[in-house]
This record gives structure tokens, C-alpha cells and sequence, in this order.
């Protein structure tokens, strides 16, 4: 166990956080206006700004949510029960229950059997306890480790990487590959897997992710609050952090009067020029599913049907080659995501920036629902070794820092709306996007899978 003088410093960086309110016994407070009476206040006070001093190592901004917890757990009709070591270890770990802090409570037994602990306990003699409990957990978190299971196949991400790990000292060790191996694999894995977060691209594998059990319910106010309620599962299963507009692209010279949304590309008069992807891909399933979503099963499968009856060539490729086939002469009208367009107009991608400047672009449905939005997102494995690390980690990707780097790094839209968007992103122009609840949309993909079987969509 640390020595004596090593709780003491901790309980001076505590002091360093806290102010003291010497109308109280020189009780520490956490804010003036506590309605629990001054005894209880204090032991819970203190353990409060223990676990507080645990959340600023970790770097996560949670302090506002333990100082509510004071009322929550001791309101002001509530009898003080004694004091001793029973009422201390009760009261610390049922803030660190509400905190959600697995380790702080398997560490609460050993952490205070060396101590002497009468009925009279001192808050001095309190406070140097729980400074030692931050002591014991804030280093081994700072030092501590993340393991990622990810399918985003992106080279910029490694920025998103390295600057977590120098703002936290948490090292991430990634386990790459494809969306549904590496979901098979943790349910392969079952309570022995070692991932912390999931991350991956796409509404249906979130859900597909969430079907299968790998994930677990996170209760974070910062995810609460900077990502909105339409891009995060109900459930808190999962949560979006970057988004990409599915829109209409077509070739200036031969389309005149391009369809306007997305059930006008079943029109009789694009008979002949609209290239889409495989019904096997995400992207197009998503799409399907909002439309059932937007406008009912009868008018999704009419859709469907009317795309089959106007595709130029068997669907094929990934979106890049969409955009490609209009360049080509192949299409005349492709629907793709935005971050393929906008990336070939930041930089060169072969067979399509060249003659970049013959693409338009439409973003669908201005007058109605909106351009549909595709996600990507993760959450925090279900038998995560390192859960904190992880809640923190997806917090992380939350910050304005992060946002900005999926728009300017990969030319993404950020989920956070306070967020800027970077110039490769801007330059496609401002647009209404649907804010139909992306968990209501991925419900419909089984019922899209069905619809494309139907119509023969390949």
C-alpha cells in the first residue's frame, strides 16, 4: 500500500480542485448550496472530489454530474446514519455505482483494510483515504490501455489515435478488419473478448452490432448532450460521430433537369441512366430502409422496383466507381455518398478529379424529408476490460477536436452541430438533412432486404 505521505499529496491535488468552506468544519464543498445535512455532506462530499480528481486524470469532464448526485443519493430528509467505516465504504460506493466506475468498487475492500477506522472517523482522516483511492486508480488509468475493434479502413483515423493517447497516456491497441468478422469474432470471443469500443461505419451494422449483443448501454452526460438524439441508439448502445449526405450526382452535359429526390430516380424518363451500388451494400440497404421509413413499405418497393427498370448496368463497384461511370459516359445519374465527391475534390483520385467539374450534384428531397444521412459510429463492447477507458475514448471522439478532424481528415460531416465544417466539406454547399431517428431507420433494413429480392435489384 502507497504510504501516508503519498495520500497526503494526493489530498493536497484534491485541495488544489475543491474549495473549502470554513463555515462547515472546514468540511470540503463542492458547491455552497448542498441540501444534505453537513456530516453526510461531508463524507460524501469528499468522496465526490475523489472521484472527481479520478475523472480530470482521465480527462473526462463529468464533475457537473457528480455534484447533482449529492442530492440524488443524500437529500435533505434524509437521517444521517453515523458515521464508521460501513457508512464510508456504503456512501463511496454508491457513488461510484451512479459514476459507473467497476474498478474503483473491487478496489473499496482491500483499499481500506489497512486502515483503523472508528465510529468518530475524521474527514481528515476520510479524505486521506480517498485520496488514496484516486491515487491507486488515477495512474493506472492514465497508463492503461484501449482495445479497438474497428472496420473504418481510413489512414487519416491514425490522427484521431495518437491524440487521445498523448491528451490521455491511454495506449490503443486496434484490431482492424470487416464489419461482420470482427462482430462474429467478439460473439465468438463472448465474455473472454478483450475489445473495449466497436467502431464501424453505417446504421445497419450498428444495429447488427447491437442484435448480436456485443454491445452495452453507456450513460454518459457528455455523449447525452453533444450528439443529438436522432444519430445515437435509444438504448445507448451506440452513438454517431461522423455523418455522409447520400445524394444524387449527374453529368452536366446530358442531364438537363435532374431528378429532385429520391423517388424521382424511378421516373420512366431515367430509364436507361442511373448506375447504384449492389443490394448487398450497406449504404444501399440504409437508403432503402429510410425511404420505408419516410414514405411506406408499398412506395419503397415501387421505388425499388422503377431503379431496377432505370439502371444503365448491372450495379456494380463501390461509390467511387458511381461517380466514375458518369465521367466514363457509362451514367448519367449515380447515387453516392459525399466524402467520395468531396475527397476527389481535395485531392487526386484517379479516373474521376480530372474531369471532376462535369459532375453536379443534387441533395435529395429539399422540399420534404431531407437528404438522407449515413453514420458512422461505435459503442462500448459488451464485456469491455476496460470500460472506463472506453466510455472515455468514445467521449473523446465527441470533442470538438475529433469532429473537426473526420471533416477535415476524411471529409466527413460532423455529428456535433457546433462543429465547422472543413473546406472540402463546405464547398458542396448547406442543405437540409433528414432527422428521421436513425435506430426507426435500421428496424427497416430486414424489411429492404426482402424488397430487393423481390424486384430482382442485384
Amino acid at each position: 500500500m502507497a504510504s501516508i505521505s503519498r495520500y497526503a499529496r494526493g489530498l493536497k491535488d484534491l485541495r488544489a480542485k475543491i474549495r473549502y468552506n470554513n463555515a462547515t468544519s472546514g468540511a470540503a464543498m463542492l458547491r455552497p448550496d448542498i441540501s444534505c445535512p453537513s456530516e453526510a455532506a461531508t463524507i460524501l462530499e469528499i468522496s465526490l472530489a475523489a472521484i472527481a480528481g479520478h475523472c480530470a486524470c482521465t480527462q473526462r469532464p463529468l464533475l457537473a454530474r457528480y455534484q447533482v448526485t449529492c442530492k440524488v443519493l443524500m437529500p435533505a430528509q434524509h437521517p444521517f446514519i453515523g458515521g464508521g467505516q460501513a457508512f464510508l465504504i456504503k456512501t463511496i460506493k454508491n457513488v461510484a455505482l451512479l459514476a459507473k466506475i467497476p474498478y474503483l468498487i473491487k478496489r473499496l475492500r482491500f483499499k481500506f483494510k489497512g486502515f483503523s477506522m472508528s465510529p468518530s472517523l475524521t474527514t481528515s482522516t476520510f479524505a486521506l483515504a480517498a485520496a488514496a483511492l484516486v491515487a491507486g486508480t488515477c495512474a493506472a488509468t492514465a497508463e492503461g490501455e484501449l482495445n479497438l475493434y474497428s472496420s473504418r479502413h481510413y489512414d487519416t483515423d491514425e490522427r484521431l489515435y495518437t491524440d487521445f493517447t498523448e491528451a490521455t497516456g491511454i495506449k490503443i491497441n486496434r484490431i482492424e478488419g470487416k464489419a461482420d468478422e470482427l462482430i462474429a469474432r467478439m460473439q465468438a470471443e463472448g465474455a473472454n473478448s478483450p475489445a473495449d469500443v466497436l467502431l464501424t461505419v453505417d446504421t445497419s451494422r450498428l444495429k447488427r452490432a447491437k442484435d448480436a449483443g456485443v454491445l452495452q448501454s453507456v450513460d454518459s452526460d457528455v455523449l447525452e448532450t453533444r450528439i443529438p438524439s436522432n444519430l445515437q441508439d435509444d438504448d445507448n448502445e451506440w452513438f454517431g460521430f461522423s455523418q455522409r449526405a447520400r445524394i444524387i450526382f449527374f453529368d452536366k452535359n446530358d442531364v438537363s433537369e435532374p431528378p429532385m429526390d429520391y423517388l424521382s430516380l424511378a421516373n420512366p424518363e431515367y430509364k436507361g441512366k442511373v448506375c447504384h451500388r449492389s443490394s448487398s451494400n450497406v449504404y444501399a440497404q440504409t437508403l432503402l430502409a429510410s425511404i420505408i421509413e419516410n414514405h411506406g413499405e408499398e412506395a419503397a418497393t415501387a421505388w425499388a422496383q422503377g431503379m431496377v427498370d432505370n439502371f444503365a448496368r448491372d450495379p456494380q463497384g463501390g461509390d467511387t466507381d458511381q461517380l466514375r461511370g458518369i465521367v466514363s459516359g457509362e451514367c448519367d445519374i449515380s447515387v453516392a455518398n459525399t466524402y467520395y465527391f468531396a475527397r476527389a475534390m481535395r485531392k487526386d483520385v484517379s479516373g474521376l478529379t480530372a474531369d471532376i467539374d462535369q459532375v453536379g450534384w443534387v441533395f435529395p428531397a429539399q422540399e420534404a424529408e431531407g437528404a438522407h444521412m449515413n453514420l458512422s459510429g461505435g459503442g462500448v463492447a459488451a464485456h469491455a476490460p476496460n470500460r472506463d477507458n472506453a466510455v472515455a475514448f468514445l467521449e473523446y471522439l465527441s470533442s470538438d477536436q475529433a469532429q473537426q478532424y473526420f471533416s477535415a481528415g476524411n471529409d466527413e460531416f460532423p455529428t456535433v452541430p457546433s462543429v465547422a465544417l472543413s473546406e472540402s466539406v463546405a464547398k458542396l454547399g448547406t442543405f437540409k438533412a433528414d432527422k428521421v431517428n436513425l435506430s426507426d431507420v435500421a428496424l427497416n433494413v430486414p424489411t429492404a432486404q426482402k424488397i430487393f429480392n423481390t424486384v430482382g435489384w442485384k
